[in-house]
C-alpha cells in the first residue's frame, strides 16, 4: 500500500525489469491509484506470468487495527476467489467490484464523497455553533437525523466530538490526490460532479497556502476562526 500512482509505478517497473520475478507470483496492491495504471500494470505483469490484484481499502486506522477493513477488489473472478481468504485476515467486507480498475473506481468515488462530506459537516457544525448551539448537542441531533454521515459520526471535525478523529489523520494532500484522480475519472466519462469539483478546488487552494500536511478536517478550524478564504 503506497501513497500515489507515481510511487506504485516505480516499484512495479523495478520488479518487472528484475531477474528475480517468479512466475505464478500474486501481487495484491492496496494502494489508491489511477484505474488506468492498474490496467497497465496488470497487462505488463500478466506477460511475465504474474497475477495482479487491486484491493484498495476503506476504514482507516481503527478498522486496520481491528481487521475490519473494507476491500474493493478488481480482478478476475478466479483470482478474487484465490485472494479472498487472505484479505479476510484484514477485513470483514471483501467486495469484488469487477475487472481490473473497478476497485479503484469504487474507492475514488467513495473518497470523493468523504471529502465533500467533511466540508459539509464542517460548515454545518460551524453554523450551528455560531448560532449558540452546543457542539455535542448538535452533533447528537445530526447523528440521529437525516444529516447523519460517517464523517459526522466518526470523524467529526469539532474537537472532542468523535474519539476516532484524532486517530485517522488524513493529510489534505492525500485526500486531494484522490480528488485529482476522481476528477480525471469524471472528465473521461463526461460525468457532472459540481460538488466534487468545488471540494477539489477548495483543498487545492489550501495546499497552495501551505496546509497540505494538515488533516483534512482542519477545514473546520479555518471556518471557525474566519481564516477560510476561498
Amino acid at each position: 500500500m503506497l501513497p500515489n500512482s507515481s510511487t506504485v509505478n516505480t516499484v512495479y517497473e523495478e520488479l518487472i525489469n528484475s531477474s528475480g520475478l517468479e512466475k505464478n507470483t500474486t501481487f495484491i496492491d492496496c494502494s489508491t491509484i489511477s484505474p488506468d495504471l492498474v490496467r497497465q500494470l496488470q497487462e505488463k505483469l500478466s506477460k511475465k506470468g504474474v497475477r495482479f490484484i487491486e484491493a484498495p481499502v476503506s476504514g482507516g486506522v481503527p478498522a486496520a487495527d481491528k481487521a475490519t477493513l473494507t476491500f474493493m477488489v478488481g480482478a478476475s473472478k478466479e483470482d478474487f476467489k484465490k485472494s479472498k481468504n487472505i484479505l479476510e485476515c484484514m477485513g470483514i467486507r471483501i467486495i469484488h467490484c469487477g475487472d481490473h480498475g473497478m476497485g479503484q473506481t469504487a474507492k475514488l468515488c467513495n473518497n470523493m464523497m468523504l471529502a465533500i462530506s467533511m466540508i459539509g459537516v464542517s460548515e454545518t457544525m460551524n453554523l450551528a455553533m455560531k448560532q449558540g448551539l452546543s457542539p455535542k448537542l448538535f452533533a447528537e441531533i445530526l447523528n440521529s437525523s437525516t444529516g447523519c454521515s460517517w464523517t459526522s459520526e466518526f470523524y467529526n471535525p469539532v474537537p472532542g466530538i468523535s474519539a476516532t478523529t484524532q486517530i485517522h489523520k488524513v493529510p489534505i494532500s492525500l485526500i486531494n490526490k484522490d480528488l485529482d484522480l476522481a476528477m480525471a475519472l469524471a472528465k473521461d466519462s463526461s460525468s457532472v460532479t459540481p460538488m466534487g469539483s468545488l471540494t477539489h478546488k477548495i483543498y487545492s487552494f489550501l495546499i497552495s497556502q501551505g496546509l497540505g500536511d494538515t488533516d483534512f478536517s482542519e477545514v473546520y478550524d479555518l471556518m471557525k476562526n474566519k481564516r477560510f478564504v476561498y
